[in-house]
């Protein structure tokens, strides 16, 4: 199996890890801002350099959705430090059966159930709208990419779904994790 990145939430009641295959773009963005003073009648070595600001790292990930054979939606029993303390959280798997229409549990494993899972919000109310959506004030999530040992807790920042006409119809996926310290207000 190739690379497979670990999204988990610690959203108390919500705590899912989403397991993302099918990679076609991972792109890691460390950004440092720096403030650039050149002076006047100076070469580039006297440029005066600043550091006011710090960094952000975000992550985009690309991938394709189709139907598996098991869900991709998992319990998350771990906390933040990957230490197992156990619970976790099922998700709702009441999801509509396109063939016929019907609420029935196919868990999180259909391309058009991953789509609503990754769009809809995490929901207290119906089961079946439980989703990965950043909601509440104490959502927390951590992106970890196995091969190369990365591993940052943060935010969803975006999530794009894309459903293509074309022959066979599949679904993209497009997420950006924010890395950071998540302070409630």
């Amino acid at each position: 199996m190739g690379e497979v990145i670990e999204i988990r939430s610690f959203k108390s009641g919500k705590k899912y890890r989403l397991l993302i295959y099918n990679i076609q773009s991972l792109d890691i963005s460390l950004s440092s801002p720096i403030s650039a003073t050149p002076l006047p009648l100076e070469g580039d070595a006297s440029n005066i350099l600043t550091k006011a600001e710090g960094n952000t790292v975000r992550v985009t990930v690309s991938w394709v959705l189709h139907d598996e054979d098991t869900d991709i939606v998992l319990q998350n029993p771990y906390d933040i430090t990957g230490t197992n303390v156990g619970g976790g959280t099922t998700p709702f798997g009441l999801f509509s059966d396109p063939p016929t229409n019907s609420v029935v549990d196919t868990g999180v494993r259909l391309a058009d159930n991953q789509a609503k899972f990754l769009i809809n919000n995490q929901a207290d109310a119906s089961p079946a709208y439980s989703g990965f959506q950043t909601t509440y004030l104490d959502d927390v999530y951590q992106i970890i990419i196995g091969n190369i040992g990365f591993s940052r807790v943060g935010l969803i920042e975006s999530v794009q779904v894309t459903k293509q006409g074309s022959t066979p119809v599949t679904w993209s996926a497009s997420l950006t994790f924010v890395a950071g310290d998540v302070i409630t207000s």
